[in-house]
């Protein structure tokens, strides 16, 4: 879960890095793992409770005959999506057909599979025409990882396109994805690769814009939307005069902040 929330949101690498992460309890009171029970009632709560706009993302996947495809957390995710929430959801890590696995079925929601650096599906990755695109992993991140990337790609459509819908938000990513370029999608799967523009990145400075030559001064920067390389530049201001009368000449010597 905190390696998911990190990889949509993470303030030094996450995709939508102003995204606000809200967590939602999906395991079972006995500890066993993932529950469908609670899961359906996360889900159910997200579309009733949540804040608009919302991304919704399940980076889990079960064999259909495990927790019985068109049940529970299946129908639960589908409400979430009508009430507005966009929901992406991992394909599964069995190089199996995702349409056997849920809720990586269900059509309305978006459904991620893996690719690699060398632009090829992970060997591990489901695939299929349930799958809508696949996104990049290193190492073993798999399917869930790839999820977490999309539902960063989400948010960010939806932090300029807050009144977009799911089906709006969906139709973006796939309008956008790099179309073409993976090699051994398996059979059915769609040749689409999720991409983002890059961020802008900026800097706010705070501290005096004209400081004089004697003593010294702090400038506080602060980097926005990602990491640098950034660039200041000050210039140096001398002002000459000659008092009437005076010997010598005078002058007054600062450097001034210009961006």
């Amino acid at each position: 879960g905190t390696l998911m929330a990190i990889a949509v949101a993470g303030s030094y690498n996450g995709v939508a890095k102003n995204a606000t992460i809200h967590s939602a309890r999906v395991d079972s009171d006995c500890g066993t793992g993932i529950s469908s029970g609670a899961g359906s009632f996360a889900f159910e709560f997200i579309g009733d409770h949540s804040p608009r706009p919302a991304v919704a993302n399940w980076s889990v996947s079960r064999n259909c005959w495990w927790i019985f495809c068109g049940f529970t957390v299946d129908d639960a995710a589908a409400y979430a999506r009508q009430q507005g929430v966009t929901v992406v959801v991992a394909a599964g890590n069995h190089d199996e057909n995702a349409c056997g696995f849920s809720p990586a079925h269900v059509t309305s929601l978006i459904t991620v599979g893996a690719s690699d650096l060398s632009d090829q599906r992970h060997s591990y990755s489901n695939y299929g025409s349930c799958v809508d695109l696949f996104a990049p992993v290193v190492g073993g991140g798999g399917t869930s990882t790839a999820t977490a990337l999309v539902s960063g790609a989400a948010a960010l459509y939806l932090q300029t396109n807050p009144s977009a819908s799911p089906s709006d938000v969906a139709s973006a990513l796939l309008a956008t994805a790099t179309q073409n370029v993976l090699s051994n999608v398996g059979a059915g799967s769609p040749n689409r690769l999720l991409y983002t523009d890059p961020p802008v990145l900026s800097v706010s400075i705070t501290g005096p814009a004209t400081v004089t030559v004697a003593g010294s001064k702090t400038w506080t920067a602060n980097a926005i939307n990602g990491e640098g390389p950034y660039s200041y530049a000050w210039y140096r201001k001398v002002d000459y005069w000659w008092p009437r009368g005076a010997a010598t000449c005078h002058y007054d010597t600062a450097w001034q902040l210009v961006s």
